[in-house]
């Protein structure tokens, strides 16, 4: 949506990237059980019909707000703010408004909080534009590492259509301060175990296990918790969503599917280091001629003295095969349930993908894991998170695991990519025992164009032949956002 908006800025003649419908048309049917549920098209016995054609709204059926109208509410806005560390840019793109009854709202934060704040009186004049100075906001803070510049625009008083207090408009500026490096408390009894079957790790109070012939990490234990349900595994696919269908990506990176769900993983290769191991195992993903290599990813598992886990993927297509678009480079974790609240560092607060999220920001958001799948009428991939730094998974005492990266799109959801794809209604999803997590380097944009051939642009898709390389850390334990 963004380039539609960039050609308004400049042709001032141009007209276009108009949004069909505000809400879904869509309405209430009861299966047999009795349940009530929104149908779509071949619901009522119609045959042919459209699906779910209908059900692209702003709005779901019930008047509930869709996570996409977090990108258009962004995209829409008539006054554009530009921060940066010493002020702010306020551009009043109206025709016939001033700023005057708005106010403009100044956040300087890190990942760990909010670190100053401030408020600015605005008299900017229709179709001009000012600069506001903020340098005294930072002054005299001691900021390491990563850290935001929010800029919003707050109406000052109620109005018919907001309260005092609405954000209109914001816009954001991320900058870095060098930081300390890591300080790593080794362990004092790290063990590591190379035995017939099995290799088995010990770092203080955190045990893992890794089946030499069964493809990985079988067991991640810290205090006697069990973290892993079963093996992780690399990750492909994601749940066709309803423009995934149109463009016809199911059928065009159906190999992607096969890989996630069937690949091959060859014995493991155990390597000691002077940090602690490395135990690396090679997945044969598919093969597609005799005598001729099927492609191959490897996964490497890398155990550091502290007990954190580092998982590094890499992937290279070989040159003889040619295979389309990959939906999505990462792992898939299946953790027990009762770990479903989630706090991460990245962008939100609602879902947003690697084309969709210029109306998300950067900080700390949390969310239920259960409540984390959007209400599109077919279930279809929904909930991500993109540009992740890190993210906490844990249980309602504060036990859990810690997901971290230099940037990854990041998945919490109970269901597989694949339990989504197989249900046509919400109430048909089974009923999980499980969150599944699926940190990865990218997932293909969810396009937009249309709806019914156009495949996302070609700088938001990972094409083959490639090579890609992916590396995130898990550890575990109670209170992992205070533990640093």
């Amino acid at each position: 949506m963004d380039e539609y908006i960039r050609l308004t800025e400049e042709e001032p003649r141009y007209q276009g990237g108009f949004i069909w419908d505000f809400i879904d048309q869509s309405f209430y049917l009861a299966n047999e059980k009795g349940e009530r549920y929104l149908a779509y098209g071949g619901d009522f016995g119609d045959r042919p019909n459209d699906g779910t054609f209908c059900g692209n709204g702003l709005l779901y059926a019930d008047r509930k707000v869709t996570p996409k109208m977090q990108e258009v509410k962004f995209q829409y806005q008539s006054v554009k703010l530009l921060p940066e560390e010493t002020k702010v840019i306020v551009k009043n793109e109206n025709l016939f408004i001033s700023l005057k009854n708005y106010v403009l709202k100044v956040v300087v934060a890190t990942k760990d909080g909010v670190c100053a704040e401030n408020t600015y009186e605005l008299h900017t004049a229709p179709q001009e534009e000012e600069a506001i100075d903020i340098s005294s906001l930072s002054k005299g803070l001691k900021i390491a590492g990563e850290f935001t510049v929010t800029a919003s625009l707050l109406t000052k008083e109620d109005t018919a259509w907001a309260k005092a207090g609405y954000e209109l408009a914001f816009g954001q500026y991320a900058g870095k301060k060098e930081a300390p490096e890591e300080v790593i408390r080794e362990a004092e009894d790290f063990e590591l175990v190379d035995g017939l079957m099995n290799i088995g790790v010990r770092a203080g109070n955190i045990k893992m296990l890794f089946a030499k012939e069964g493809g990985g990490l079988t067991s991640y234990q810290v205090e006697e918790k069990e973290f892993i349900v079963s093996v992780p595994r690399p990750n492909f696919w994601r749940a066709p969503t309803d423009n995934d269908k149109g463009s016809g990506m199911p059928l065009r990176c159906g190999c992607w599917k096969t890989a996630s769900m069937y690949a091959k993983a060859m014995p493991a290769e155990l390597k000691e280091t002077k940090d602690g191991a490395e135990i690396s195992y090679v997945y044969r993903l598919f093969d597609v001629a005799e005598n001729i290599p099927g492609n191959e990813c490897r996964v490497t598992y890398g155990i550091r003295k502290d007990g954190a886990l580092t998982i590094h993927m890499e992937y290279e297509a070989d040159e003889k095969i040619k295979t389309h678009e990959m939906p999505e480079f990462g792992m898939l974790l299946r953790i027990p349930e009762q770990y479903d609240k989630v706090t991460y560092y990245g962008y939100g607060p609602e879902e947003n993908y690697w084309d969709r999220r210029q109306g998300s920001r950067l900080g700390k958001f949390h969310f239920s894991v259960k409540e984390n799948l959007s209400e599109y009428l077919a279930p279809q991939e929904s909930g991500g998170r993109s540009g992740v730094r890190e993210a906490v998974i844990e249980d309602e005492n504060g036990y859990g695991l810690r997901i971290s990266a230099e940037e990854m799109d990041l998945s919490a959801l109970p269901y597989t990519p694949h339990e989504l794809e197989n249900a046509r209604h919400l109430y048909e999803l089974p009923d999980s025992e499980y969150t599944i997590l699926r940190p990865s380097l990218h997932q293909m944009g969810v396009g937009g164009d249309d709806s019914w051939l156009s495949k996302p642009h070609p700088q938001y898709r990972m094409e083959q032949p490639g090579k890609y390389e992916f590396t995130f850390t898990l550890k575990g334990g109670k209170k992992l956002e205070t533990d640093k």
